[in-house]
């Protein structure tokens, strides 16, 4: 296959959507095909500008597509976001064309319909990502809950929508089966409304109150320890462990050491960060989106409902005081993701692309 890729981000591995970027490029091209992948600085419009920035790249992406063909043919664009909805609509109004396949780190329709993104207030944004979803070939998504949403939106039909999970890196998935550890929490993720801080803070503090015994560690969050303390009573905050950057071999070891995972987002693309906690052998607690959708409440998780902070409450509670129950949990998610190897997620994609080719 000759492919040529459209991101929204750059490619950073660094980034969670950059390394799906990288590594399934990588993977295809070491499969043999041929794969070009423009980052969005080397086509989104009047770089100097500082607004608009999501329009410029929607722009600038569908004139270089325009420009590209009109050079070189390829078997199949893959577009990564909502931006490009225009470029979306003009590849599909042409009769000789490639095979045109949204791969999405997280449906942006669903996150519109969750409020979690600016396309809940601006129409232009809901028509760009309207348009990305619906003049297409195919979806190849992260998750279940993506899928879902496309199907039963009749955006797609259910043969023409691939779930393909994204791979874990080797530091994660060499952790051995998980063993019994003391109640420990923690929380990998930026600081931020979306992954549920708040609700979060409401939940954790009663714990940290009733068990002394009980540290929580907050990683990932870009924020300063201080300022992350000061959201608790002064007695706690001895018990808080928020780590600067680490590198990702510090981060598997940190949660190695944890045995409670606890991510309560508002909405998540995938949430890497709870499959990399529950390889690591953390039981875990989080809410049904993104992988968190796909997972099985009280098998191989716990999962609460979005901005429940009492319910939350309670599943930490039960993983705290049952060191059983701690166990199996984190046992069974350890088995769930073991699956998650870059080799496997990159031949379940080629087997869509060559399926889509085929059909067509």
């Amino acid at each position: 296959m000759k492919i040529l890729v459209y991101s929204n981000c750059p490619l950073d591995p660094a980034l969670g959507s950059g390394k799906t970027r990288v590594r399934f490029s990588e993977g295809l091209r070491a499969r043999g095909h041929s794969v070009r992948v423009i980052e969005p600085d080397a086509v989104r419009l009047w770089p100097r500008l500082r607004a608009g920035h999501r329009f410029r790249l929607a722009l600038g992406a569908r004139w270089h597509l325009q420009r590209t063909l009109a050079r070189e043919s390829f078997d199949l664009v893959e577009i990564n976001g909502g931006e490009f909805g225009w470029l979306a609509r003009w590849l599909h109004r042409r009769r000789q064309r490639p095979l045109l396949v949204h791969r999405t780190d997280g449906c942006e329709l669903l996150a519109t319909a969750a409020g979690e993104t600016a396309g809940a207030t601006a129409p232009l944004h809901r028509a760009l990502d309207r348009a990305a979803f619906t003049h297409i070939d195919a979806c190849a998504a992260l998750c279940g809950a993506d899928r879902a949403h496309l199907v039963r939106g009749g955006f797609l039909p259910a043969a023409r929508v691939a779930v393909v999970p994204p791979g874990l890196d080797d530091e994660f998935l060499a952790t051995s089966a998980p063993t019994a550890r003391p109640p420990r929490l923690a929380f990998l993720g930026s600081w931020i409304e979306r992954k549920g801080v708040d609700t979060l803070v409401a939940a954790v503090t009663p714990l940290l109150e009733r068990h002394p015994e009980t540290e929580l560690e907050l990683i990932g969050t870009s924020r300063g320890e201080e300022e992350l303390r000061a959201l608790f009573p002064t007695p706690l905050r001895p018990r808080l462990h928020v780590p600067g950057r680490i590198s990702r071999e510090e981060l598997a070891q940190r949660l190695t050491r944890a045995s409670i995972f606890v991510l309560p987002a508002r909405y998540e693309g995938f949430g890497m960060a709870t499959a990399e906690a529950m390889a690591c052998g953390c039981a875990a607690v989080t809410t049904p989106t993104g992988f968190g959708a796909d997972l099985r409440d009280q098998e191989n998780a716990l999962v609460v409902p979005i901005g429940d902070a009492p319910a939350l409450r309670r599943a930490l509670e039960h993983l705290i005081t049952d060191a059983a129950l701690r166990h199996r949990i984190a046992l069974a998610g350890w088995r769930t993701v073991q699956e998650f190897r870059w080799e496997r997620a990159v031949a379940q994609l080629e087997t869509a692309y060559l399926g889509w080719l085929a059909q067509r």
